[in-house]
């Protein structure tokens, strides 16, 4: 049987302990950049692309470590957008999701734009 990697949250005031698997932590993340405006794909092939999500944390990188996130993500964006902007927002949306799903802090969202979607205007 395979041994994930996962974070217990402890709480004083419970009978037990949670624990959550890095995968879970990355779904959350992939979920949440999927969702900004300009995101292609995430991950390094486009094969299955942004519409096809059959894996989640597909390009997405989480260290948990003193009960703190680093999430490193690989994402191709769409032509034309902001770079820049388009980042912020996605580090934005990640950020918020995995603090608010998860009660962690995330201390990095690092993203690696791997590529840009050309769209075929013929």
């Amino acid at each position: 049987m395979e041994e994930r990697n996962s974070v217990t949250i402890h709480e004083s005031d419970q009978v037990g302990e949670v624990r959550i698997a890095d995968e879970v932590v990355a779904i959350i993340a992939g979920l949440a950049a999927n969702e900004v405006e300009g995101v292609e794909h995430l991950g390094g092939s486009s094969m299955t692309g942004r519409k096809g999500k059959k894996n989640l944390a597909k390009g997405i990188t989480i260290d948990i470590a003193d009960n703190e996130i680093i999430c490193d993500i690989d994402v191709h964006l769409d032509y034309g957008v902001k770079i820049p902007q388009v980042a912020n927002d996605i580090q934005q949306k990640v950020k918020s999701a995995v603090e608010n799903m998860t009660g962690l802090h995330v201390k990095e969202v690092n993203l690696h734009v791997l590529g840009i979607k050309m769209n075929k205007t013929n």
